[in-house]
């Protein structure tokens, strides 16, 4: 990462901590991009580096609910 991406993904980092939001940083793809995010003090990010996307999460999620117990779906109903 070029220095002047690197202070601004840390100013926007320190900023959205400081102001008590949480920060999760989309499109990390290499290992030395994550390093540099822990480095800043983040601990929540998405990208290919820790998984490819789902195309079909949604459908996974209701056939996973429908292959329940009755009960069990009632309770999984009203946690979401």
């Amino acid at each position: 990462m070029k220095p002047a991406g690197e202070a601004m993904v840390h100013s926007l980092i320190t900023l959205t901590m400081n102001i008590g939001m949480d920060v999760i940083l989309e499109g990390v793809e290499k290992p030395e991009h994550l390093e540099l995010i822990k480095k800043f003090g983040a601990h929540e990010v998405q990208g290919f580096l820790t998984g490819r996307p789902n195309p079909d999460a949604a459908g996974q999620i209701a056939r996973f609910l429908q292959s329940q117990p009755e009960e069990s779906q009632k309770e999984a109903e009203l946690r979401v």
